[in-house]
């Protein structure tokens, strides 16, 4: 990949002088852009827009507000018509990814909503996620630690899924080329004892990925060895960093902690600080109704995303002194990895976002109850037009690759249909794993 740090270090000192009016002008022009750009070159949004009375004459005045909200559902119905580029269509993204040029970046969503997503984004707006997200990195430690990085090799252990189109992972390899980063991939699908022999070995001065596998191996590091890494700072993504998991690490490492909030629509949406998140009015259009977030990605023109409705909820917060928009955002699901033991005493484990992924024409929700030390349940619905047999072929196919590829096989597991999965009592939110009581 191209490197261009200097532009990196010119974009940071221009968002250290830039004021909250320059940012939302700056936003309110991009908005106009995209939705121009989509009006022209989208079948689907010239269609939705047009019924919603939008025209070249009007473009520029407007109002956001009666312009229609789409969502994951509306996306993938759409999906061909929704894309700007006529040479890329839905199955070539799925099925022929050898055929699609090498400027286009490919980034799969979770199945979480039993629906996989594909998100596509032009080498010009992936450069501009690799400058924003170096741009934070650098706000996180300081400019003069991150200039010594060009100088002397550092080491950092990424710790997450490493395998497929996650965007995380793909994002985080672009960036570690603009630094002088030497990046040591850790999956989360490879057996605990992996871990700690890849920590004995590579020695990080950086630890980056999901804050639910760094807790594990930071908690398996002092049990194993005794003794805590030195550690110089964390990147938190991929999932939410709650407050105890933040707390912990903070008290472990005492080191600078960037927790980032991203997402397949838009890999860079803000990031957060111990009490507040602050939203990136340069990246994103974002709005709050009822509490709910709607996402309006400003530097993506091949699959624009217009009044995209997420599934975080978030409230805004009033601070005049904040340079970009602050909010508090719910932190998701707290899900339980679930632990298993070996005849032989030996601990393993089976982490949450291994099972994000079962997608089956059918197969409307599913979630894993551990019961014994050495089993679990996955109790799934479908509906009614759905066989069966068909549904207990794919899941057990599924689980068992996990297992196998884990190194689990003393593990087993029932799958049982149920009516419905409920929401946990205490959260009132749907867990995808309950672990052992």
């Amino acid at each position: 990949m191209k490197r261009f740090k200097g532009k990196i270090f010119v974009e940071f000192t221009k968002d250290k002088f830039r004021t909250r009016k320059h940012i939302l002008k700056k936003r309110d022009k991009a908005l106009r852009n995209i939705i121009r750009y989509a009006f022209e070159n989208s079948k689907y949004y010239h269609n939705s827009f047009s019924k919603a009375g939008l025209t070249l004459d009007n473009i520029d005045s407007f109002p956001l507000e009666k312009l229609p909200f789409i969502n994951k559902k509306i996306l993938l119905d759409n999906y061909d018509d929704i894309l700007t580029d006529k040479n890329l269509s839905f199955d070539k993204i799925v099925n022929h990814q050898d055929q699609i040029d090498s400027k286009y970046h490919i980034v799969r969503s979770s199945g979480s909503s039993q629906k996989v997503g594909y998100f596509v984004y032009t080498q010009k707006a992936w450069n501009k996620l690799v400058i924003g997200t170096v741009r934070e990195f650098i706000k996180s430690i300081g400019l003069r630690k991150t200039l010594r990085m060009l100088f002397k090799k550092t080491r950092v252990l990424y710790v997450a899924i490493t395998k497929g189109q996650h965007g995380g992972y793909l994002l985080f390899s672009s960036c570690t080329d603009q630094l002088n980063f030497e990046i040591k991939l850790l999956d989360i699908n490879s057996p605990l004892q992996e871990w700690i022999k890849a920590i004995e070995t590579f020695n990080p001065d950086y630890l980056a990925g999901y804050p639910t596998a760094i807790c594990l191996l930071t908690k398996e590091i002092i049990n194993t060895r005794n003794k805590k890494m030195k550690i110089k700072g964390i990147i938190s993504c991929g999932e939410a960093l709650s407050k105890p998991k933040r707390e912990y690490l903070k008290s472990v490492y005492r080191c600078p902690i960037l927790n980032l909030y991203d997402a397949s629509e838009s890999l860079l949406i803000g990031s957060a600080t111990e009490n507040s998140f602050y939203l990136f009015d340069d990246y994103n259009y974002i709005e709050i109704i009822n509490d709910q977030l709607y996402l309006t990605n400003l530097y993506n023109y091949v699959q624009p995303l217009i009044r995209y409705r997420m599934s975080d909820y978030i409230k805004l917060i009033y601070d005049k002194k904040a340079k970009y928009t602050k909010c508090q955002i719910g932190t998701g699901r707290e899900e339980d990895i679930l632990w298993f033991t070996n005849k032989d005493g030996t601990k393993e484990y089976l982490h949450p976002l291994m099972f994000e992924d079962f997608c089956h024409q059918g197969l409307l929700d599913y979630q894993l109850v551990q019961d014994k030390g050495d089993h679990f349940i996955l109790n799934y619905v479908i509906d009614k037009k759905t066989d069966k047999k068909i549904i207990v072929s794919f899941l057990n196919k599924e689980i068992k690759a996990i297992l196998d590829g884990h190194k689990l096989s003393f593990i087993s597991f029932d799958t049982k249909q149920v009516n419905k999965i409920l929401p946990d009592k205490r959260t009132g939110k749907k867990r995808l794993t309950v672990g052992l009581k």
